[in-house]
Formats: structure tokens, C-alpha cells, sequence
């Protein structure tokens, strides 16, 4: 594993040992499954798992706290010209409400497509669809940007995609 596999490694088992409602079995099936396929099937067959614990001698920087603070569209999905939805940066839950069309949707793919270059509700899609879908709204070129802030550093970073 890399220092990000294993700071998100980490991150995994605090957020699973500190929770009361995760027993041992369900932590077990979670670790197995991060270690992989074959370490997955043998504890779902029953076999027992055992968490990988790092010696903790590497010193691993502190994982940053980075936010959203906005997601920018242009020409994707059911947006055409630039749309921003503003969001306010900080730990916690966000909800976008709003009534059906009114883009939460394309917002939230269009983070996810920043952020990974992929969307998972169109990896079902054949080859054919997904090179040729095109926005109806606008003849502009395709764009998905997002502004994420970092905890204790000032500015904004952006991600985009074309």
C-alpha cells in the first residue's frame, strides 16, 4: 500500500472501531474485503479475519480537512449555460433540495466526474451512449469543475474536467 492507501486504511478502521453499532464480524467482512477478492470470499465463507495493524513507524502526515465549497457546471447533463452551486465548506451533512429538473442530480454527477473522471450511474451505459450523449441545452464545450478548501490553508483549489 502508498501513504494515501494507507492513511485512508487508517481513517477506514478509526471510523469502524468507533462505532458501537460495527461488531466484530461486520468489521472483519470490511477489512477482508479491503485486503481483497480472495481474503473476502474466505471470510464469508466463514473463515476468520484478522485486521492488518501498521507498526505505526512511519510517520504519515496528518490527513488535511478538505471541503467542497462549490461545484460549477457548464453544458453537462440538464445544465447549459454556467451554473454554480454555491455549498458552505465545513464538516457536517449538505442537503440540496429542490423539485424535480432542477439540476441536484446533474450537480452531483458533475462533482463526481470533477473529482474521479467517471460516473458511476453511467458505467452501465454501452459505449455507444456514453460517447454520444450530448447536452441539448447549450453547443458549448462540456465543463465540471468543483472549488475544494483545506482546513488552515487560505484560497480554494479547483478540479476540472473538459
Amino acid at each position: 500500500m502508498d501513504e494515501a492507501e494507507h492513511g485512508l486504511y487508517d481513517l477506514l478502521l478509526e471510523r469502524l472501531t468507533s462505532d458501537p453499532a460495527i461488531g466484530g464480524r461486520a468489521l472483519g467482512l470490511v477489512n477482508a474485503a479491503w485486503q481483497g477478492d480472495d481474503d473476502l470470499k474466505a471470510a464469508m465463507s466463514g473463515s476468520p479475519t484478522e485486521v492488518v495493524d501498521f507498526d505505526g513507524t512511519a510517520q504519515r502526515p496528518k490527513r488535511p480537512e478538505a471541503y467542497l465549497a462549490a461545484v460549477h457546471v457548464t453544458g453537462f447533463r440538464g445544465v447549459g449555460e454556467r451554473a454554480t452551486l454555491p455549498i458552505c465548506p465545513g464538516p457536517g451533512l449538505t442537503l440540496v433540495t429542490g423539485r424535480n429538473g432542477s439540476g441536484k442530480s446533474s450537480f452531483a454527477e458533475a462533482a463526481e466526474v470533477a473529482l474521479t473522471g467517471t460516473c458511476g450511474r453511467w458505467s452501465s451505459r454501452t459505449a455507444v451512449w456514453r460517447a454520444g450523449w450530448r447536452n441539448l441545452h447549450t453547443s458549448d464545450e462540456t465543463d465540471t469543475t468543483v472549488d475544494l478548501v483545506t482546513s488552515g490553508v487560505n484560497g480554494s483549489t479547483q478540479i476540472s474536467r473538459r
